[in-house]
């Protein structure tokens, strides 16, 4: 009797409960996210290594996470779960973020490093019990820093999304997030060209270019569920809100 069906199952469930064990980690604490006038997008997981994050009440993937080479990455398809105080200033998106950056940076207490533009970042960091300083892309290196946060937008040029791809590459974590279906216009070729892509080309899962989560219901933190369907992306009418 062939044994490779057995084989594949083991595969299988170990890697299953091993994404399981990555998603109770970063979303211990509970909570829930209420998204007010942002609209993030959607996330799409393309293999079975990354698993998703936060999902919205019809399945959508909202923040996804996955190993890249020797690194990790954390992603939130919406540039305000960093840049803005009304999403990650919330009960429990705050520790979300920073269990974001210690899964990523592989440590209880890891060295986090953040884009000068998120300096409101670093204090809710703080809150939640670690310390991050803002360095420039350009500056980084890994053996200063255990991960690094950023939007990875239209803002990012081809020379910092190199030297972030490269810190990934030597092990270093990453947490960024960045809006989609914003950018949709901008990237024709949006699977390899978008910056969010290009940091999450060896990550399994990446940013949709069309489709918005649902965002009349709060989304809901550690709801244990990682292995939801995810349904194909709807394109409902542009909404508004700061991507």
């Amino acid at each position: 009797m062939p044994r490779f069906p057995i084989v594949l199952l083991v595969c299988w469930t170990a890697a299953a409960r091993a994404g399981d064990r990555d998603y109770q980690l970063i979303t211990q604490g509970g909570g829930r996210v209420e998204l007010g006038k942002a609209v993030p997008g959607v996330l799409d997981i393309t293999d079975d290594t990354a698993f998703p994050v936060l999902q919205d009440a019809e399945g959508r993937i909202v923040a996804a996470a996955g190993p890249s080479g020797k690194g990790r990455v954390v992603a939130f398809s919406h540039g305000g779960f960093l840049k803005s105080d009304n999403i990650p200033g919330q009960p429990g998106v705050g520790d979300l973020v920073a269990n974001a950056a210690r899964w990523a940076g592989k440590s209880g207490t890891p060295r986090v490093a953040i884009h000068p533009s998120l300096r409101a970042l670093a204090g809710l960091l703080k809150e939640a019990g670690l310390a991050a300083e803002p360095v420039a892309i350009e500056d980084l290196g890994r053996g200063e820093a255990d991960v690094y946060c950023s939007t990875a937008q239209r803002d990012l040029s081809e020379g910092e999304i190199v030297k972030l791809f490269e810190f990934l590459n030597d092990g270093g974590g990453l947490v960024i997030s960045a809006t989609p279906w914003a950018f949709k216009k901008d990237y024709p070729e949006f699977a390899t060209a978008f910056p969010g892509n290009q940091l999450l080309a060896r990550a399994g899962f990446r940013f949709l270019p069309d489709g918005y989560a649902k965002t009349d219901t709060p989304l809901r933190i550690g709801n244990g569920n990682t292995d939801a369907p995810t349904p194909a992306p709807t394109a409902p009418m542009k909404p508004g809100g700061t991507p």
